[in-house]
């Protein structure tokens, strides 16, 4: 891949959250894990209890997150997903079936990375390593730290 391009691309992930603090080089080495891929409006991504190992970077657009509740018989929006924001990182960290659904709501425009590119990523190179996987944390700790909050507002409106 030629360089310009390459640090065109780099200079796109500065926008994501987990590549804070990153150097150039560091950036660069990210996007060679990098795939591009696009889905239109209403496309599904990936399907609750599906195994893939894929985390996800939105670039453009916006992206659902949402899950069938069998009790109440229909689908739950537990988010969205915009420019600059990732998901589908648990798969990171364990093998187990995503949780939940992932539809694009526009046509959107993402970077993948496959679990086994990072892992050999953060193996290789310890120092970009420890830093993502601090900024993943950070993002993770917010988004139990947001769900909890809806679930003491849920119980003291008494939802549970």
């Amino acid at each position: 891949m030629e360089r310009k391009v390459i640090m065109e691309k780099a200079q796109t992930l500065q926008i994501v959250s987990i590549f804070k603090g990153l150097n150039a080089d560091q950036l660069e080495e990210i996007i060679h894990i990098c795939k591009r891929i696009t889905y239109t409006n209403g496309e599904t991504i990936f399907e609750e209890n599906s195994s893939e190992k894929k985390m996800y970077i939105v670039l453009e657009g916006e992206v659902i997150i949402k899950m069938w509740v069998p009790d109440e018989s229909k689908e739950v929006v537990l988010s969205k997903i915009i420019k600059g924001q990732i998901f589908g990182e648990l798969i990171l960290f364990d093998d187990d079936p995503r949780s939940a659904s992932a539809v694009a709501s526009s046509d959107v425009t993402m970077l993948i990375i496959e679990k086994e590119n990072f892992l050999n990523l953060i193996q290789t190179q310890p120092v970009l390593g420890i830093t993502v996987l601090q900024n993943l944390l950070k993002v993770l700790t917010a988004r139990l730290r947001h769900t909890d909050s809806k679930w003491r507002h849920s119980v003291f409106w008494g939802g549970i």
